[in-house]
C-alpha cells in the first residue's frame, strides 16, 4: 500500500476524466446548434421560386430587411409585381423584385423572388437578403402568423 496507486489516488482522475467529458460534449451540442441555425437560412445567390401566399409578402420583407441589414426606401407595385427599393446599412442602393406565378394544380401560387444589392452587384448579400425573405415566407405559408427565429 505503499506504492501511491490506492484507490484515493486514482479517483480525483476520474474525476476529472469525466469532468471533460462533459465539457467537451456541451461545446458539442452548442456548436451543432448553431450550425443548424445558420444552416436555416438558403443564402445561395440567384432567382429562387418559393411557395407562398401573396398577402405575405409585405410581412416577409419586413422581417428579412431587418436580418440582412437594409431598409425599404420605396415600393412600386402592380397587380403581379412588386418592386421593394432598399438601401444597405453601407448605403448601397438594392432592389428585391417579388412576382406572382400561377401554381399548377390546387397548390396555392409561387412566388419569384430576385435581389440585385450594390451598384456591381454583390452575390452575398443578394443570397443573404433573400434567403431570409425566403424562410419567412415558408414559414407563414398557409398559416395566418408564425413565430420569429
Amino acid at each position: 500500500m505503499c506504492s501511491g496507486f490506492g484507490r484515493d489516488w486514482i479517483r480525483p482522475r476520474r474525476w476529472r476524466a469525466a469532468g471533460v467529458l462533459v465539457g467537451w460534449l456541451a461545446v458539442c451540442l452548442q456548436i451543432g446548434h448553431a450550425a443548424s441555425c445558420a444552416a436555416s437560412v438558403n443564402r445561395t445567390p440567384g432567382p429562387r421560386l418559393v411557395m407562398a401566399d401573396w398577402n405575405d409578402v409585405d410581412a416577409a420583407l419586413e422581417t428579412g430587411a431587418k436580418a440582412a441589414q437594409v431598409a425599404v426606401v420605396g415600393v412600386e407595385r402592380s397587380e403581379n409585381r412588386i418592386v421593394y427599393l432598399v438601401v444597405t446599412h453601407t448605403d448601397e442602393p438594392g432592389r428585391l423584385i417579388v412576382e406572382r406565378i400561377a401554381g399548377q394544380g390546387a397548390g396555392s401560387p409561387a412566388v419569384r423572388l430576385e435581389a440585385h444589392i450594390g451598384r456591381f452587384g454583390d452575390p452575398a448579400r443578394e443570397g443573404d437578403f433573400m434567403g431570409h425573405v425566403a424562410k419567412r415566407l415558408m414559414d407563414l405559408h398557409g398559416r395566418d402568423t408564425a413565430p420569429l427565429d
